[in-house]
C-alpha cells in the first residue's frame, strides 16, 4: 500500500527556494534595467529640448541683427551698433548684435542682445546692459545671466564662426553667415551628449 506524503523534504525546499531566487533575481534585474533607461531617456529629451531652446533663441535674434524699422538705410542706427561699426559682432565664443525690437526706430539699450560661455553655463545679457559701440568686455560680469540651469545641463562648448571673417560695412555685414556650434552634456550623466549646429545668415529681409 502507497504511502501519503505528509510534506516537501529539505532538498526540496532548497531547491524550490534556489529557484524562486533566481526568478526574482531576475524579474529585479529587468525592473531596475526599465527604470534606468527610463531615467535615461527622460535626462536625453531634456538635454535636447534645453539645447534647442538655446540654440532658437541665438538663432533668431542674430538673424534679425541690423533689422530697422526705417525707410533710409543710410539712417540705420543698428547699422553700426556694435564694436567695429557692424550690426552683430563675433568675439570669441561670445556675439553681441542689435536690431529694432520694437519698431520705432531707434536703437535703445534695450535693443542689444549678447550671449556667451561662461564656464559650462551658457549665457545671455540682460536688458539695459549695453549701448553703441558695444563688444562682449563692455558689460560687467553681474549683467549676464544663465541661459541653461547647470544642475541639468553642461555646455562644453560654443562657438560663432563668420563667413566671410570681416565685414568692413553694414551692406558687407548683411551678407555674411554666422555658423554656430552648441555642444552640451547631460550634468546627471555625462555618457549623454549633444552637438548642435545652424548656420544663420546675419540679416533678415524684413
Amino acid at each position: 500500500m502507497l504511502k501519503r506524503q505528509q510534506g516537501l523534504t529539505l532538498i526540496e525546499m532548497m531547491i524550490a527556494l534556489v529557484l524562486s531566487t533566481l526568478v526574482m533575481g531576475i524579474v529585479i534585474s529587468m525592473f531596475t534595467s526599465s527604470i534606468g533607461g527610463h531615467a535615461q531617456a527622460i535626462r536625453t529629451m531634456r538635454l535636447n529640448q534645453d539645447l534647442r531652446i538655446a540654440m532658437d533663441m541665438m538663432v533668431r535674434d542674430i538673424r534679425r541683427a541690423g533689422y530697422w524699422n526705417g525707410s533710409n538705410p543710410a539712417s540705420n542706427p543698428h547699422a553700426s551698433a556694435i564694436s567695429g561699426n557692424i550690426p552683430v559682432g563675433v568675439f570669441g565664443n561670445c556675439v553681441i548684435l542689435s536690431y529694432d525690437l520694437d519698431e520705432d526706430g531707434s536703437a535703445g539699450v534695450e535693443e542689444f542682445f549678447g550671449y556667451r560661455l561662461n564656464g559650462d553655463d551658457l549665457e545671455t545679457i540682460a536688458l539695459n546692459a549695453l549701448a553703441s559701440g558695444a563688444d562682449c568686455s563692455t558689460p560687467a560680469a553681474s549683467s549676464w545671466n544663465d541661459l541653461t540651469d547647470e544642475e541639468t545641463v553642461t555646455i562644453n562648448s560654443l562657438t560663432f564662426v563668420t563667413y566671410p571673417a570681416t565685414a568692413a560695412s553694414f551692406a558687407a555685414a548683411s551678407n555674411r553667415t554666422i555658423t554656430i556650434t552648441l555642444d552640451g552634456s547631460s550634468s546627471l550623466d555625462a555618457n549623454i551628449r549633444t552637438v548642435l549646429t545652424d548656420e544663420v545668415r546675419v540679416r533678415n529681409e524684413l
